[in-house]
């Protein structure tokens, strides 16, 4: 309080009268401050506690249906970071440090070896009606892979077939499917078959909206697998683990 000390000290020495203090205690509440939320917290406890729970579940409500979560064997697209994907994580760098020290100076065949930290994704996106499988659209996915398959650099660092066949290994693509295709009632067809026959294995190209009962997706994805070791120029890399850095430069 920053009320008159002058009237305090007058008060400890004799006996103040009602009027003066009733001045004083009008005086010290006109300087006080009062902490509105304090109070509210105060005699609305339960309240607060329950906003707070609701504030909560929203937000996880609201992060779900952003993300689009789905079973645990369904999530597409998402890149974790929780204590299962760590845990992985560290196995892999495990295995990694093993096989540097089995495979020392041998001399692996080029490009055989999966790389599982290099894949490439191309994605599609329906920005307008309610899928992406279209006898438009696959036109352009397919020359979309065709210049992609094409690419001489690709050819350096692509997963190949085996070590007698250096040529890529083919995509991981659901265009095949339509091959010949000419109209939007085949795709949809073609569709359904996929989804009734091995529902769970194609599933991985499309995102949550394809169903065995929806036979269309908004996003669909080819995927390109990577293999080493690698020959940058004159240089021949022994193995996955040789001088990994480097051939990841180049990658």
């Amino acid at each position: 309080s920053k009320s008159n000390p002058s009237k305090l000290t007058q008060s400890a020495k004799s006996p103040m009268s009602a009027i003066d203090r009733a001045k004083v205690e009008v005086e010290i509440e006109n300087h006080s401050q009062k902490n509105i939320i304090s109070k509210f917290i105060t005699h609305h406890s339960c309240v607060c506690i329950l906003s707070i729970l609701g504030i909560i579940i929203l937000s996880v409500f609201l992060s779900a249906l952003v993300l689009e979560m789905d079973e645990f064997g369904s999530r597409q697209y998402y890149v974790w970071s929780d204590l299962r994907v760590k845990r992985v994580d560290a196995l892999n760098e495990a295995i990694e440090d093993v096989r540097e020290k089995e495979l020392g100076d041998k001399e692996m065949p080029l490009q055989v070896e999966v790389q599982q930290k290099w894949h490439l994704y191309i994605l599609y996106h329906a920005t307008k009606g309610s899928t992406v499988l279209t006898v438009d659209n696959l036109a352009i996915f397919n020359q979309v892979e065709d210049i992609f398959a094409a690419n001489k650099d690709y050819h350096k660092v692509c997963l190949a077939k085996s070590s007698a066949d250096r040529s890529c290994e083919p995509a991981k693509t659901f265009t095949p499917w339509f091959d010949g295709v000419t109209t939007n009632e085949e795709v949809t067809q073609i569709m359904q078959k996929k989804a009734d026959d091995n529902f769970d294995s194609n599933k991985i190209f499309f995102d949550k909206t394809y169903t065995p009962t929806t036979p269309r997706a908004k996003w669909a994805r080819s995927y390109y697998r990577f293999g080493l070791p690698i020959q940058d120029g004159d240089k021949r890399y022994r193995s996955s683990t040789d001088d990994f850095e480097s051939q990841q430069q180049f990658y």
